[in-house]
Parts: structure tokens; sequence; C-alpha cells
């Protein structure tokens, strides 16, 4: 697989956001396979899997997780800027349990990190603000529903929302979202109204969240709804979009037979989603692209290297990145570019 060298100056640690491209200058993404390049400047903590990430500004912040190899999970947060590289940011306090399938969002200059596992398999509902202005770690108030793992969070204006997951009982579908002005957890006023499921992938575009993907192993096996969530819609904030499979009778599903997946990635970069990796039976290294203007799926070239799961993935500056994550038995620290609007050249 190609690398790319990227010859950095000393880290610090800036804020990120998540860039999209100008409507009028963005390549048609259906034109062009896209291309994987494997960056020489790994994720610098441990390998691991099943770790957190969330963007402020113009940075990505990685933390917690869980080692295979070592049987331990783990408290440390990094920053990663595409023009200044990796940082080690201060670990949480003491009173914070390491975990891994926790859950994270960002609102402000604030990253939250909230849910999980610990080292004896209880899972968690603490929630905990990291500053990046300040490079410290606040407790919030905890999780308004179960302790659980596996679930879904994102951002949407002020607010953070989190959904779905397993709780020990069940895989779930109730959302919440949390107000860090009051510091407080509550129901969203509708339900989400897709299937229950663990291990989805949210995209966030035009202020709305797209939940896709996903697995319910109380029985439903992997999911294919879509579901819009537009918290400006009041009276009906839950879309029901097309099948991620060909369940219809028309044409242009036919050839959806492997986006479907848990624990997988995605990315948005401009009018188009892209997903990638994950669980299918096996490893399920296909790459998809989603169109928003008409709610149809588009394949992209497959992820290069050794097929994996819980990753994590994130999007900086206008570029996706995935790194982390588990292949067997095997922790990862390699970090992966996506570049959607490029052909694919094997010999390059």
């Amino acid at each position: 697989m190609k690398q790319l060298k990227y010859f950095f100056f000393l880290p610090v640690s800036l804020g990120l956001i998540l860039l999209s491209c100008n409507k009028n200058s963005t390549p048609d993404p259906t034109t062009n396979s896209g291309n994987w390049v494997n960056i020489s400047n790994s994720f610098p903590g441990d390998q691991r899997n099943s770790a957190v990430s969330f963007t402020v500004g113009d940075t990505a912040y990685i933390g917690t997780g869980y080692s295979q190899s070592r049987n331990i999970r783990y408290s440390d947060l990094w920053s990663f800027n595409p023009t200044k590289g990796w940082a080690q940011l201060n670990s949480a306090p003491n009173t914070f349990t390491p975990r891994s399938n926790a859950a994270a969002f960002s609102v402000g200059s604030n990253g939250y990190i909230t849910l999980g596992q610990d080292n004896n398999n209880n899972f968690l509902k603490d929630t905990w603000q990291f500053s990046v202005t300040t490079n410290s770690w606040t407790k919030k108030s905890d999780f308004g529903g179960t302790a659980r793992i596996d679930a879904t969070a994102f951002t949407i204006g002020s607010l953070g929302y989190v959904l779905c997951g397993y709780d020990q009982g069940s895989n779930r579908k109730d959302s919440w979202q949390y107000n860090p002005t009051t510091d407080t957890w509550s129901l969203t006023p509708i339900q989400f109204n897709g299937n229950k499921r663990r291990g989805a992938i949210a995209l966030i575009y035009s202020n709305k969240a797209y939940i896709v993907t996903g697995i319910d192993d109380g029985g439903g096996g992997l999911v294919h709804d879509l579901i819009v969530f537009d918290p400006s819609n009041a009276a009906s904030p839950w879309t029901q979009l097309r099948d991620i499979a060909n369940t219809s009778s028309d044409s242009y599903d036919d050839d959806y037979t492997d986006i479907i997946r848990d624990h997988g990635v995605g990315f948005v970069m401009g009018d188009s989603a892209y997903i990638t990796l994950g669980s299918n039976g096996g490893y399920n290294t296909k790459t998809w692209g989603y169109k928003f203007s008409d709610d149809t799926w588009f394949r992209k070239t497959t992820f290069e290297k050794a097929g994996r799961s819980n990753t994590i993935g994130f999007t900086v500056k206008g570029q996706s990145y995935v790194t982390t994550g588990k292949s067997s038995t095997q922790d990862l620290d390699d970090l992966n570019q996506w570049f959607p609007y490029q052909t694919y050249n094997v010999n390059d």
C-alpha cells in the first residue's frame, strides 16, 4: 500500500472543524474510484480498539479504548492536526474510569465522553467534559438512560445527542439529548423511530444527522434502515429514507449487497458521505459513498489494508482519516487517509 510522508512541526493543541467543500467546486464523487493512502505518522499511543474521537476547531481528539494483548482499558487523550501532527494531552483524572466502547461528541470548545465499559466488564453512564482551552477535565451529570456500550453520538447546534447501544440486557433505540449550558440530559421530545441497534454510524450534513448501519444482535441481525434526524422539524424530526440493502423492486438498489455492517466508520466530505470497514460476518473493507441529494449509494475503492472493526474515523480541515481498531486478535495504530475525488492508482 502506498505511503504518504508528512513532515510536522512541534505538535500543538488547536481546535478542529469538519469542513465541507463548496457545492460549486466539489467534484462529482461518482466519476472516480477514490484513493486510500497510509500515512507514515501513525497514532503514537498504545495500539487499541474501541476508542472514541471528537473534533474541535482544526483538531481531532482521540482517547480511551481497549488493548486485547494487554487486556486493559485507557483514559489517555491525544490530539491530531493535519498540519502540526500529534500531541499528548492531559489524561483524565484518577476519578475517571478507564473505558472502551464509549460515546463522544463536542459542543463549542469542549469535548464530552460518556458511557462505556470498564476493566471488570461493568457498563458505565458517567459523563466527562474535556476543555480544549484549558486542557482539563470536569465531571458532568450522568447520562440519563441506562449504562451501556456502543451507543451512537453526534452534535447538532448547541446540543449533544446519544442514542441506541447495548445495556447488558438488550440493544436499545432510545434517544437522548445533552444541554451543556444546564448540564442536563433529557429524552428527545420524539424518540428515534428506527430499529434498535449497537455499533451504528452517524453522518452530519446540513444540520441533520443520518443514522445508518449497526447490528441488533438480539435476533434482528445487521440493520438496513437509514434514518435522518432533523431537530428543526419539531413535529416529525425522524424520517426513514431508502434502505441500504436490496429491499425494493426498483433497480437502484440491486447492487446494495455489502453496505450493511456494524462498528464501521463514516465521513462527510462535500455533498456526499462515505462509510467503510466494520463487520459483516467477517471484516467488511468495502467503501461506499452516499449522495444526500438523491438518497442513493455508490461503490468506491475498497480499503486497501487488512480488514478491521472498532476503528475511529474523523474529518479535520476537509481531510478524512481512519486509525486504531482491531483485526482478528491484533490491535492497530496505523493512520490512513481517504481521498474520495482521486482515481485509484495501484502504482502510486
